[in-house]
């Protein structure tokens, strides 16, 4: 049994090291994959956890001294843990192009562009008027789009498939995305405070 020291490490581990919300995109994309009619593929899944994880611990790592001020027991556990979060990311980039690859080229494109905007948050942060869209755009195509993409990319394939039903796919895009970009609105007062 964990003693409760122990106990609270493991969750600031958990919480901190990104893998609480990469947890969060694997989840979003099961959930959307089935709101889209489809099952979830495990290639995706892997592919939004592992690409948040290198895009989280990439950005905590390079802005830990602005982070510091929002976020001081997070940065605190960044700058404590540093190498370790690197190699995480490492591993995980590794496995994000695995499981790209095995998700097919529409994939990877949907991916590229969430990433290409994932490793620009750094410097489009500082913008808040524009937060709220790139990362509701982004978080979006990770639940979403990557589902969607593989889901078409089969029905090209001749799987069988008669494609996305289009009215699922508008339901589950406006679900989705009203919903994270109510989460980024209090997230961008909470960094304003």
């Amino acid at each position: 049994m964990l003693g409760s020291s122990a106990l609270l490490r493991a969750l600031d581990a958990f919480a901190f090291s990104s893998a609480l919300v990469a947890c969060a995109a694997a989840a979003l994309a099961a959930a959307a994959s089935r709101a889209l009619g489809v099952a979830p593929e495990t290639a995706v899944l892997a592919l939004a956890f592992c690409g948040t994880v290198v895009v989280y611990c990439v950005d905590r790592v390079r802005d830990l001294t602005r982070d510091a001020r929002t976020s001081p027991l997070r940065s605190a556990f960044v700058a404590q843990h540093r190498r370790a979060l690197l190699a995480a990311a490492a591993l995980c980039a590794c496995g994000a192009l695995v499981a790209g690859v095995l998700a097919g080229a529409r994939v990877m494109a949907v991916a590229g562009v969430v990433a290409a905007f994932g490793f620009a948050h750094r410097r489009l942060k500082r913008f808040a008027w524009a937060k709220p869209l790139y990362l509701t755009g982004s978080w979006t195509a990770v639940a979403v789009g990557l589902p969607a993409a593989a889901a078409s990319a089969s029905a090209a394939g001749g799987s069988g498939s008669a494609g996305l039903d289009l009215t699922r796919l508008a339901l589950t895009l406006a679900i989705v995305s009203s919903t994270v970009q109510a989460n980024v609105i209090l997230s961008n007062l909470r960094d304003a405070e």
